[in-house]
């Protein structure tokens, strides 16, 4: 009931004219805060808490636009070359050739129009990257093109656990708890 209310507010909010357009509405927000409310005992190992939301945004997307959503998974990620390397390197060498993919494909002139699931991917791969938070850093370039993958980053985050955050993110959620 909460989250519905909340919903609410936000998109009264979002409709109002008085205030700033956002790059994220709230409908891009709807898919990650479900899997924020998943029903899950306990904390996922990184790599499975990345395959989890890909699995379930790709239902949501599915299931909202059959028609016109490309298959998203896992093994997408896995499909990477260096990403699951276990050197640190050539894992950033990996999202640094996904993100220029994505970045190339989505050019203003050529038309092409950002894609959730572009945020959603981007999102995983910085998140193998760095087997958790410690590289969320490499998404500040595609906030642009991909604004809503520190909204996926987090999610798997938040299903990894404080073991796969890095001190900063600790610190971050540690305030927003005091905060709460």
């Amino acid at each position: 009931e909460a989250t519905y209310t909340c919903t609410n507010r936000l998109r009264q909010l979002e409709s109002d004219r008085r205030f700033a357009r956002r790059p994220i509405g709230v409908e891009q927000l709807l898919p990650v805060w479900a899997i924020a409310n998943a029903r899950i005992d306990e904390y996922l190992p990184p790599s499975e808490a990345a395959s989890y939301v890909l699995d379930a945004a790709g239902a949501y997307y599915r299931a909202k636009d059959s028609k016109n959503t490309p298959l998203v998974s896992p093994l997408m990620l896995k499909d990477v070359h260096g990403l699951s390397s276990d050197s640190i390197e050539e894992r950033v060498g990996a999202f640094n050739r996904l993100a220029s993919d994505i970045l190339q494909r989505t050019q203003p002139s050529r038309g092409a129009a950002p894609s959730a699931l572009d945020s959603l991917l981007l999102a995983g791969a910085a998140f193998q990257v760095g087997r958790g938070t410690s590289h969320v850093f490499l998404l500040q370039r595609a906030q642009r093109y991909a604004p809503t993958a520190a909204a996926w980053f987090g999610a798997m985050a938040a299903l990894a656990g404080p073991r796969a955050w890095d001190k900063a993110w600790l610190k971050a959620a540690k305030g927003a708890e005091r905060l709460l």
